[in-house]
Parts: structure tokens; sequence; C-alpha cells
């Protein structure tokens, strides 16, 4: 698999689809087309740039740039909610088929730190960013900000790869 090899350039390019997301939605089209323009493998790199272009960037995708593309800032960045409640919920059960019991108790609670959280935040109770997520947001920006005085293919995909490599997807 090209993704896993460390030493395959298809494996970095890949990767700088990652740092699309940290692209302005209405660049996302242009900076798409950019990228594939230097896929170093035209067999591989054009069966996953189609299923990407078609499912994320083209006007009437499924997922279109605005859903999941912004500019680096302060807000938080998160991936998909449902998949993320999905997660935590599913690691609360040790068994595929749990007692009914167990699953209303999860559920419960699961209710009762959603109501507090969304009590917290109603009330402007924003838990400030620790210092490793200021870090983290001034380095995307700082690298953004480079990209952004120099708007150039070169730059661009500098700018992918060095942010696509930090924010890649993670085995689950």
């Amino acid at each position: 698999m090209a993704y896993n090899d460390q030493k395959n350039d298809l494996q970095l390019w890949l990767k700088s689809f990652f740092g699309l997301s940290f692209i302005a939605p209405d660049d996302v089209e242009d900076d798409f087309v950019e990228l594939i323009s230097t896929c170093p493998n035209t067999t591989d790199g054009q069966l996953f740039s189609d299923y990407d272009l078609e499912t994320y960037v083209v006007p009437g995708c499924l997922f279109p740039p605005i859903f999941w593309a912004e500019t680096p800032s302060l807000n938080p960045r998160t991936t998909n909610g449902a998949e993320s409640f999905h997660r935590t919920y599913n690691t609360q059960f040790t068994s595929a088929h749990p007692p009914t019991s167990v699953v209303t108790s999860t559920l419960m609670e699961t209710q009762a730190e959603t109501v507090t959280k969304l009590s917290t935040i109603s009330k402007g109770k924003i838990k400030p960013k620790s210092k490793e997520e200021l870090k983290i947001i001034e380095f995307v920006s700082k690298q953004h900000e480079q990209y952004l005085k120099n708007k150039t293919p070169e730059n661009l995909h500098k700018y992918l790869t060095i942010i696509g490599n930090r924010y890649q997807g993670f085995k689950i």
C-alpha cells in the first residue's frame, strides 16, 4: 500500500490531501486541480482523485468544501460529530450485544453529560485552549500566512505537504 510506504512519492502526495481542509472553501477546487497535476503515479492517483473530486470537490458533490474546508482560525476543528459520538459510545461496551440495562444506563449518562456541556456553553463558559492547542493553531496559521504571501503552485504543494502530514488520518 502506497499510503503506508515511507519511501513512496505517492504516499507523500496522498497525505497532502489532508491539507486541503485548511484551505478556503472557494479555493479548494483550483488547489485540488493543482495537486492532481503533480501526481507521481497517474494510475493509482487517478482512482483516488476521481473519487475525491466527485465526492468532496465539484459543485453539487455529496460533501462540498463548505462542509469540511476552512482557513486556520481559533475555531475548534472537529471531524464528523456523529462519528465522534459513536466512537465514544461504542467504547462503553465490552460485548457486541450488551444487556438492555447497560445500554439504557450508558444513554442516560451520555444525556446527562451532554446537558451539562450545553448548559455550560449557553452560560458562556468555554474551556480555554491549552498551551499545546494554541501552539498547534499558531503553527498552522503561520504556515497559512506564508502560503498566502506568495501563492504559487510550489508554495501550495509545500503548504499542503506540511499540513497534510501533520493532520493525516489514523488507523482505527
